[in-house]
């Protein structure tokens, strides 16, 4: 599978991953809000939250920092799907183009090898790596990341939909 880059500085996007992460539930159990919550001195409300400077940073975390992004073929996206990135996948969000109609894996933060967490999310999503690479240095992705990685990245297309499908009860 061929790796294409594409230029996304003016494209308009939908961040799929933004809007995940933007739903009460997981602002709910974010780390964000528990610490918004635990500093505050009385009860708060999400709409409290989502009026502070916290909220701001959170969503920030969310964001794509950089123009370019990693094309996908995947053309529907599921939810469990958008759910294991953000579980396994560090610092990258789901983006759709309109544009172009199609995903995309965009970074949200820079100054770290994001290359695992791009990786996996290409397996997850499209069951294949761009990567000819045995390996890869394991910086920018969560350990159970990196556990997913190593346990799907020899097998075959169809081996890896059937261990992601599996995967949705886990989400």
């Amino acid at each position: 599978m061929a790796n294409y880059t594409l230029d996304i500085s003016n494209i308009e996007e939908d961040n799929l991953t933004l809007k995940l992460m933007e739903t009460d539930d997981m602002l709910l159990s974010s780390e964000q809000f528990l610490m918004f919550k635990e500093d505050a001195e009385a009860d708060v409300t999400l709409e409290e939250f989502r009026e502070s400077d916290e909220f701001y940073s959170y969503v920030d975390g969310y964001t794509s920092a950089w123009n370019e992004a990693y094309l996908l073929q995947k053309q529907k996206m599921e939810h469990f799907e958008l759910k294991l990135i953000e579980k396994y996948c560090s610092g990258i969000s789901i983006l759709y183009l309109d544009d172009i109609k199609s995903h995309v894996i965009a970074l949200n933060s820079a100054g770290s090898d994001y290359s695992q967490s791009i990786e996996l999310a290409y397996l997850i999503l499209d069951y294949e790596s761009p990567s000819t690479k045995e390996s890869i240095e394991a910086i920018g992705i969560t350990e159970r990341g990196l556990s997913l990685l190593n346990s799907i990245k020899s097998l075959n297309p169809f081996d890896i939909r059937a261990k992601i499908l599996k995967m949705k009860k886990e989400v």
